[in-house]
């Protein structure tokens, strides 16, 4: 089966050993074109380079595809030194608002732990620890009882190496 979503992705960066050389694949999430106007994705992710390291995964800029959809994707990149209040702000400013929008008939959440303070994966690049992680699930269960009768799961992923 074609896949017209794929699209690849080089990078190459410094790290602890000399230098790591990516090559990565990029779908968007959706079966068919029709699937964007039903599905709205969200991802906050490290993104940029601080101090000569790379913020992993890097993996896209803030983009919201197309606005005139109801669903599509956007991208929330966390950048260097990203802290309790910084997180907060950027949730309540755009991801909250955005979500209540779309009005989902279901919530999944895949939550990263890898970005909590004491997970040396991200280089101490982030502060975020257990009450940041609290208080998002928190919100995110008001804005499941306020659109989708509550429907939502939470999965664990990250928290590598704490």
């Amino acid at each position: 089966m074609e896949n017209l979503n794929l699209r690849v992705v080089k990078d190459s960066f410094a790290a602890t050993i000399p230098l790591v050389k990516l090559e990565y694949h990029f779908y968007k999430p959706w079966l068919n074109e029709d699937d964007s106007k039903n599905v709205l994705f969200i991802s906050s992710h490290g993104f940029g380079h601080a101090s000569g390291k790379m913020f992993y995964p890097a993996s896209g800029e803030e983009v919201k595809e197309d606005e005139n959809l109801p669903g599509g994707i956007l991208n929330i990149p966390l950048e260097f030194g990203t802290d309790s209040s910084m997180f907060r702000k950027v949730y309540r400013e755009k991801v909250f608002p955005r979500l209540v929008e779309f009005s989902p008939d279901f919530i999944f959440i895949s939550a990263g732990f890898d970005a909590h303070v004491n997970d040396d994966i991200n280089n101490h690049m982030t502060g975020l620890d257990e009450n940041d992680y609290k208080w998002v699930t928190d919100e995110l269960c008001k804005i499941a009882n306020l659109t989708c009768e509550g429907r939502i799961v939470s999965a664990l992923e990250g928290g590598y190496r704490i």
